[in-house]
């Protein structure tokens, strides 16, 4: 990288969860030049829409739970408001026998 030249690198899926090998934090002071960190950060998104669904779960364990548990909650939640209109249709139904 002493040349100004931008180094291939081929992100692995625990790389991208742990930022890689760059402390990015200290680029100032390290000398790392904008057009490099642009680079990289394009081959971590590169690198993360080439993961398979299983790769990517086990690379993001955490954001795959959240997502699961958000959907399971919010079909929970529709599915108790079906049943509750349909509580109320039987119970106004079962009123109108009598």
């Amino acid at each position: 990288m002493a040349d100004g030249s931008i180094e291939q690198k081929v992100a692995q899926p625990e790389q991208i969860e742990q930022g890689g090998d760059m402390d990015y934090r200290k680029s100032a002071e390290g000398g790392f030049d904008e057009k490099i960190l642009n680079h990289e950060a394009k081959q971590g998104a590169e690198a993360e829409h080439n993961l398979s669904l299983f790769q990517a779960i086990k690379t993001y364990k955490r954001a795959a739970l959240w997502s699961i548990c958000k959907f399971l909650h919010s079909t929970w939640r529709h599915i108790e408001d079906m049943v509750r209109q349909y509580i109320r249709s039987l119970t106004m139904f079962l009123s109108t026998l009598k």
